[in-house]
């Protein structure tokens, strides 16, 4: 048997004794943080899936938008091109914003090599 077995709590050394109330609130300070940081990594997430929610929501009704008011756009900015090609003190604005203006591939384009 162990010699600290045998010795009551009354017995032991004081230094001993504060180790063990040390240890114990050590013990409780680290199972109090775990368990501090499990509930903030569950709302962490509880946030993060609301927010990705939320954007998903977003690009749907965005791309809704994008879907009506493309052909509208594309319409708006070739007539522009027509008018520039009659007047060509507009030329230098429509080749200003021609960069900006993202037309789609041709459809005779081959497929992208993967």
């Amino acid at each position: 048997m162990n010699e600290f077995e045998n010795k009551p709590d009354a017995a032991i050394d004081p230094t001993v004794q504060e180790l063990r109330e040390e240890l114990h609130s050590l013990r409780t300070l680290v199972s109090t943080s775990l368990i501090v940081l499990i509930v903030f990594v569950c709302c962490l997430n509880f946030f993060l899936m609301r927010q990705a929610s939320t954007v998903r929501n977003e690009v749907t009704r965005n791309e809704s938008f994008l879907a009506e008011f493309g052909p509208w756009a594309k319409t708006v900015w070739d007539r522009l091109k027509d008018y520039s090609k009659t007047h060509t003190d507009f030329a230098p604005i429509i080749s200003k914003y021609n960069a900006y203006v993202v037309e789609g591939p041709p459809t005779n384009a081959a497929p992208p090599v993967k």
